[in-house]
């Protein structure tokens, strides 16, 4: 699905987000099948860093651009209740650290990938003015910043 150019970054992070769900996935599934342990931990780290510098700044700028909805919209209150929320969820998630957590974070986050590619982003291209989606571009561009470029980090 072809977006506009306001929410190109976001979109393109959530292909990252997908390719880390099907790292965690994998890599459960060896540690799960061989038992290793210290496996565990590492992944752990590694998801712990992808979270830390490219999603956890990624989540702050769906927020700050959701927020622009406002009452003027036609966005319904529930789905900006569920980006929260769903955001919530996921830091939880990755807080606890055992395998099951972070099998349950790779299914949870591709679907809140799906929400907003399907549901949430539709609605901002529709109800956002012009002249909201530049203001929601730079601030995007401003919060992203950090994230950028991500150094990379060998599975």
């Amino acid at each position: 699905m072809k977006r506009e150019k306001f929410l190109m970054a976001l979109t393109g992070m959530h292909h990252e987000a997908l390719l880390l769900c099907q790292n965690i996935e994998t890599a459960c599934a060896i540690i799960r099948g061989d038992g290793m342990g210290h496996a565990l931990e590492d992944l752990a780290e590694k998801v712990g860093y992808f979270f830390n510098k490219r999603l956890k700044p990624h989540l702050k700028a769906e927020e700050k651009i959701t927020k622009a909805l406002g009452p003027h919209s036609n966005a319904k209150k529930e789905d900006i209740q569920r980006l929260f929320a769903e955001h919530s969820r996921l830091k939880a998630l990755l807080r606890e650290g055992s395998l099951e957590s972070l099998e349950t974070f790779s299914k949870e986050l591709k679907a809140h990938v799906q929400f907003e590619e399907w549901e949430l982003f539709p609605l901002l291209e529709k109800n956002l003015t012009a002249e909201e989606k530049q203001a929601a571009a730079l601030e995007l561009e401003k919060t992203l910043a950090p994230a950028l470029p991500l150094k990379a980090k060998k599975w």
